[in-house]
């Protein structure tokens, strides 16, 4: 599968045809950022979203897909609304964040949900 990494901080880019596959094949914790380029929210956020792959490395595989660019994705898990991010263990949905919220308060929520998926 090929899959591009964003920003050396271990986000993958992936698309319709590739998250689903990704998902399902990783065992432990991943958690999808699903972002659109026309959100500003989403900009200000993909940071936060850099830094927590970065700080997590190892312990939680994280993408990124582009609402409009992967429809099938966000119709099948609910996604209404940007930016949301998916949090997975062992291929399984367990957790969303979907807020609008300050990074800080953001990055909390995230952490959290993470945590409450371990």
């Amino acid at each position: 599968m090929s899959t591009q990494v964003v920003r050396d901080t271990g986000v993958i880019q992936l698309d319709d045809r590739k998250v689903g596959g990704w998902v399902s094949e990783q065992t432990g914790l991943s958690a999808v950022f699903v972002t659109a380029g026309w959100c500003t929210q989403s900009q200000v956020l993909a940071p936060v979203v850099d830094e927590f792959a970065a700080e997590h490395a190892g312990t939680v595989a994280v993408a990124a897909v582009d609402f409009d660019r992967s429809p099938q994705f966000v119709a099948d898990l609910n996604v209404t609304g940007v930016p949301t991010v998916l949090v997975f263990k062992g291929g399984e949905p367990v957790d969303s964040v979907c807020s609008c919220a300050e990074p800080a308060v953001w990055k909390a929520a995230l952490a959290d949900s993470v945590q409450r998926a371990a």
